[in-house]
């Protein structure tokens, strides 16, 4: 994978998770917000209900000791009450026989207009209310000869004083968050350049190559100078067999300078440049703690001259999505690396492009069906000269399989201690 897309995919990447940590975050600040606020409200409306209870007491029993609503004991025994209430804005008490028999506000605008407050009326009173900080609290006291008192009354139920500490406390989360957008903001760019040296260290192209792909040329790599890995023999979960080379492995190709990385019949890589393209993704996957899949395939008699492996190459680089970890192997064969995947997942998804090649090869009438190989990093550091050997020998045994998909399968563990073994040794 080439630098700008490792870095576009990043970028995309920190956008989704910066957008969805916004989203939570404001939905969580909205919630909560609006949960207090609630909570509060109903808290002080259920002490409203128990005041009223309690006022309710004292009129009926200052009614009874003086049976007149405009008596001066009257009077003064509910005004005494009203003043040790500090949320009662507005209390009306009134009979059905006498009609409204007093009025108390704070403000007139609780009161219809024009309402006089000396005298007395049988008219019902509508209040005038904010139903967001206030709310109308009404009950009635049973009273002997059936003049039972009816108590109306506004209560501030959501003072301002209450809300300054929820919005404090909203700010203040809004603030964090703004710090931590902040802080991600610088980090972010720093992070993106780490990661695109990273890249860069590891890069699978030549330094020529880094200029333009069209100026490189396509001389097969001398892999000669590649070092390859400690080779245990019998500490795999499935050994590897001794290959005896045939004269097609033997054959030196010569690739025209002006065919450029991809062959210009079949657009996959050139075979030759396999090893080191796969050796650099080993050491990509490797830095980043990733894994890493090697895909030899095949169909038995396919030649490339043949015009099903045109199809083969093509649904290939469609399947898979990478034009430059596609190429040609052996004389009608595919390889793929498949980066970021261990050998399980790598096995589903090579099962799918099985199937698909497998229906266009019976709806071209041929009687065969593909081979595939697979051999993975999964956690060693190997180099692609002994991946490539392993995924051969899965391809050999896939082609006398009915299932047709053979992974080679190692144990990191018995790896590890293989190889230092030999180091012990060596050194001795």
């Amino acid at each position: 994978m080439r630098v700008h897309h490792i870095i576009k995919s990043m970028t995309k990447r920190f956008s989704v998770a910066f957008t969805t940590f916004s989203i939570l975050v404001f939905t969580f600040l909205i919630v909560w917000f609006v949960f207090r606020t609630i909570n509060t409200r109903s808290d002080n409306l259920l002490a409203a209900e128990d005041e009223l209870d309690l006022l309710t007491q004292k009129v009926s029993s200052a009614y009874l000791a003086s049976d007149s609503f405009s008596s001066e004991y009257f009077e003064n025994s509910i005004t005494g009450i009203i003043k040790d209430s500090f949320d009662l804005q507005a209390l009306v008490v009134s009979t059905k026989s006498d009609g409204i028999g007093f009025v108390y506000a704070t403000a007139k605008d609780y009161l219809p207009a024009g309402f006089d407050f000396s005298k007395n009326t049988s008219v019902p009173i509508v209040f005038s209310i904010n139903p967001v900080t206030e709310e109308i609290v009404s009950t009635t006291a049973i009273m002997p000869e059936g003049k039972d008192l009816r108590l109306d009354t506004v209560y501030t139920v959501l003072a301002r004083e209450e809300m300054f500490p929820i919005v404090r406390e909203l700010l203040i989360g809004l603030l964090s968050f703004l710090l931590i957008i902040a802080v991600l903001i610088i980090i972010q760019p720093i992070l993106a350049s780490k990661v695109k040296k990273a890249v860069i260290a590891g890069e699978v192209l030549s330094p020529d190559s880094r200029k333009n792909e069209e100026e490189l040329s396509a001389t097969p790599p001398d892999a000669s100078n590649i070092p390859e890995a400690e080779k245990p023999e019998h500490d795999l979960d499935m050994p590897v067999h001794t290959e005896t080379k045939n004269r097609h492995d033997e054959r030196s190709v010569s690739v025209p300078a002006a065919a450029g990385l991809y062959s210009p019949k079949t657009e996959l890589g050139w075979e030759e440049y396999l090893e080191e393209r796969l050796s650099a993704e080993l050491k990509r996957a490797a830095s980043f703690d990733q894994d890493l899949v090697l895909l030899l395939g095949c169909v038995t008699g396919l030649k490339r001259s043949d015009p099903f492996y045109q199809q083969l190459s093509q649904m290939a680089q469609e399947f898979f999505n990478f034009q430059d970890l596609c190429f040609e192997y052996h004389d009608g064969g595919i390889g793929i690396i498949i980066p970021n995947v261990d050998i399980d997942d790598g096995i589903e998804r090579v099962e799918s492009f099985k199937n698909r090649i497998d229906r266009h090869l019976i709806e071209d009438g041929i009687d065969k069906t593909l081979s595939v190989g697979l051999s993975a990093r999964n956690g060693r550091l190997i180099s692609g000269k002994r991946i490539i050997r392993e995924a051969k020998s899965a391809l050999r045994r896939a082609e006398k399989e009915s299932s047709g998909i053979i992974a080679f399968r190692v144990d990191p563990e018995k790896y590890r201690d293989y190889i230092a073994s030999r180091k012990s040794t060596i050194q001795r």
